[in-house]
């Protein structure tokens, strides 16, 4: 993670950090850091193998949201405004309970390139697998020079059309690795000075 954060710095990029509420209890040295980074941080469930489904009650799904957001504000000093479920699942009742415990943002629906209302007070800011670390490199298994052509040419493209959402995810486990973090710098270093980006 520390190259990541490295990378990040030499670009001067704030990340969101979606962070579970078991992560945050076991690692609080580097929730510390990413504070001290002034990182944003998103309630990100619990663990990595507990995801919210349609399977569960009503009243079990809020819990485990409240509990998730509750956990961010323990380690962080603050309540997050962003979620990020564990591999985007969610039930048909989710976007009214992130609503109503707080969140103003979701990172879960990939099913547009611009923000747009999930609820009258919950807005979804795509993620986009299609350069996601993991979805690429982990899974698919494209090559990293490949990975970073996409995120240069996928962010010319939105940033020439005006209005989109760029959301580079990015998992230390794949891209901090020594054989692949200098994919990121070449990614961004391409990516990043284009002026009329927030």
């Amino acid at each position: 993670i520390f190259r990541v954060l490295d990378v990040l710095d030499r670009f001067g990029v704030t990340p969101s950090v979606a962070l579970g509420s078991a992560a945050a209890k076991r690692y609080p040295e580097l929730v510390d850091e990413l504070v001290r980074r002034n990182a944003c941080f998103m309630a990100h469930g619990t663990y990595a193998t507990r995801r919210i489904t349609s399977r569960m009650s009503e009243a079990d799904e809020r819990a485990f949201i409240v509990d998730s957001r509750d956990a961010v504000r323990t380690a962080t000093g603050d309540a997050p405004l962003g979620w990020c479920s564990q591999d985007f699942n969610e039930s048909d009742r989710t976007p009214a309970l992130l609503a109503a415990a707080g969140f103003t943002y979701t990172t879960d629906w990939a099913s547009d390139d611009r923000p747009f209302l999930l609820d009258r007070h919950l807005i979804a800011l795509p993620p986009q697998p299609e350069w996601n670390d993991m979805e690429c490199m982990w899974l698919r298994r494209v090559p990293p020079p490949v990975w970073a052509d996409n995120i240069a040419d996928a962010f010319a493209f939105l940033h020439g059309e005006g209005g989109g959402c760029f959301n580079l995810t990015l998992h230390p486990w794949v891209v901090g690795q020594a054989h692949r973090i200098r994919w990121l710098r070449e990614a961004l270093s391409r990516v990043l000075g284009r002026g009329a980006t927030w």
